[in-house]
């Protein structure tokens, strides 16, 4: 990773494995998908930033939120 694109970040993380850029990738009802690098593999990654408050309003999404987290940490 170059400084320069270091620089770009948005936000990071709190431990700084991942640095977001303001690029969106998608967007959906209950959340906004921006490119990001994940620094420690030297990859481009998906980061999803969740609306909690559209979620929290409905137990099928909050159920819909587990099942994707659950999905992606395997």
């Amino acid at each position: 990773m170059n400084m320069n694109q270091v620089s770009e970040y948005v936000e990071t993380d709190p431990i700084g494995r991942y640095g977001r850029f303001a690029e969106v990738l998608g967007r959906g009802a209950m959340k906004t998908v921006y490119k990001a690098i994940d620094e420690m593999l030297g990859i481009e990654v998906a980061w999803s930033q969740v609306k909690l408050k559209e979620v929290l309003r409905s137990s099928v999404d909050l159920q819909r939120l587990y099942s994707e987290v659950h999905l992606l940490s395997r």
